[in-house]
Order: structure tokens, then sequence, then C-alpha cells
């Protein structure tokens, strides 16, 4: 999936349980974390291309991981450690589940099993959907996320006011 799909969705998500502002940035960038390999295209890195999908999305590795981040953001953001790694937990299967949607064009990966199983889990291949039909959900997913964002920012509780405002309560 496309990062405002996962923003929204983990944002929509920590709205209905009713986030308090430190949990909710926690569990925002917890829902993006096994994507961080993507950010080495920024400085050059091929990283994203040759492992994205592998690494980063395996069970073993992107939970130990979100624990090992929910403690540091629970320090830093100082609030409870045992939510934040409950809720951390929560974004990063969060962002793996929503990853079975993914299309696979340009990574024919989805190896969260990696390094136990290492073919693609992506429910277009373990289903066998056709590429159009998985295209289309792709988008009805991504447009719900962007409708969801229009309609919370007309009602002056834009998905992005837990980083410009001041802590609430």
């Amino acid at each position: 999936m496309d990062p405002l799909s996962h923003y929204m969705f983990a944002w929509l998500i920590g709205r209905r349980l009713r986030l308090a502002d430190g949990f909710l940035k926690s569990f925002l960038v917890l829902a993006l974390l096994p994507d961080f390999d993507v950010a080495s295209v920024i400085f050059g890195l091929q990283v994203a291309r040759d492992f994205h999908g592998t690494v980063t999305h395996s069970i073993f590795i992107a939970f130990p991981l979100g624990i090992l981040v929910s403690i540091i953001l629970a320090r830093v953001l100082r609030v409870g450690m045992l939510p934040a790694l409950k809720y951390g937990v929560l974004a990063v299967a969060i962002h793996l589940l929503l990853d079975l949607f993914n299309l696979g064009i340009y990574l024919n990966k989805g190896q969260f099993l990696w390094p136990v199983y290492q073919n693609t889990l992506f429910l277009r291949s373990v289903l066998s959907i056709p590429f159009q039909l998985s295209l289309v959900i792709y988008l009805i997913i991504f447009l719900l996320m962007v409708v969801a964002a229009l309609y919370f920012w007309k009602k002056k509780d834009p998905p992005w006011r837990v980083w410009f405002e001041a802590p609430s309560g």
C-alpha cells in the first residue's frame, strides 16, 4: 500500500480507539515503520528496490523492531510503556495486513514470513485474483482513505492535526 493509505488507515483506527496525542503520534509512526527502508532512495541508495517487502515486512523483524521503536517513542513522548507497546504492535500489524492488498507491480515481494517462507503472500497471488480486480480493490482502498482525509479536514479535524497543535488535555 501507499504511505497515504497506511497513515490514514492507522489514523482512523487511532481516532476510533480515542488515543491521546502521544499514543496517536507513536501509533502513526509505527504504522509507517515497515516502509522506512524506502527512505534509502532519498540518499541515492537502492535498498528499497532490492529489499523492500522482505526484511522490514517480515513478522520476525517488523514486530521486534516495532517493539523497540515503541519503547523509544514511549520515553520520548512520555506515554505509558505497556499501552505504547500494545499500540505499537497493533500499528505494525495493521501495516502488514494492509499490505496484503498490494499489487506487487514493481516488487514481487510480500514476504511476511521471510526468511522462513520466501514466496509472496499478497492476496492477488495467493487467491489468484486477476490483476485488474486487484487494481480496483487497491484503488477503492486508496480513494476511501482520500475521502476520509477530506471529510475530516472539512470537519476541522484533519489527519495531520496531531503533529501541529499543542497536546490535548
